[in-house]
């Protein structure tokens, strides 16, 4: 008896390494646009340290089910170095386990604002729209988001330029609360709060 608890305890802990393993290779192969710790150092790719863990799952299975643009980028750093590939793809091959354990993972990271520059008049015009269209759901400035939301303040402006553009054109669904109050955002609207966000360094 004493050896077989002993044997499942061992079948136990090999299959924890085993996952942790796995779960430690996809990390590396994702540093490879999102930066070691999910710290992005690319301006069109977005930081994900740090966001909600609900909101990170809900994103990996929207790239799964094809519901959010997938542009093609390249591999910046690592053994993939200048290799194509897209969200989509690489959200293609995770299972529910590995979709679970990376936004776990990446939720338990610290968020590293990018440093760039940005419109100091523009910024300050974004911080007037932000606390009156979006600071329901991202709160602090964009600093501190609902459970289901991302965080905005201190995204590369590239992205988030990206990103509006996808919401605007149709090319990514919003709930409804935020299409009310994105659809009433003009382009310079947009284009203020992009810097605001850039701002908050």
């Amino acid at each position: 008896m004493i050896k077989g608890l002993l044997g499942a305890l061992l079948l136990i802990s090999a299959s924890l390494a085993y996952a942790e393993q796995s779960i430690t290779e996809i990390v590396e192969t994702c540093s490879g646009c999102h930066g070691n710790t999910g710290a992005s150092d690319v301006p069109m790719v977005p930081s994900i340290a740090g966001l909600p863990e609900l909101y990170l799952q809900s994103a990996l299975t929207e790239f799964q089910d094809g519901k959010r643009p997938c542009p093609k980028m390249q591999f910046s750093v690592g053994n993939t170095y200048g290799k194509v590939t897209d969200m989509c793809r690489i959200a293609a091959e995770l299972s529910l386990a590995e979709v679970d354990a990376l936004a776990k993972w990446y939720s338990s990271q610290t968020f590293r604002p990018a440093r760039q520059a940005f419109n100091t008049e523009l910024a300050a015009k974004g911080r007037e729209l932000h606390y009156k269209y979006c600071e329901g759901c991202h709160s602090r400035g964009g600093k501190q988001p609902d459970i289901d939301a991302g965080v905005l303040a201190g995204q590369w402006m590239p992205y988030l330029q990206a990103v509006m553009q996808d919401f605007r054109s149709g090319g990514r669904p919003m709930v409804d609360d935020m299409a009310r109050n994105f659809n009433q955002l003009q382009d310079e609207d947009i284009q203020a709060l992009v810097h605001f966000y850039a701002s908050q360094q």
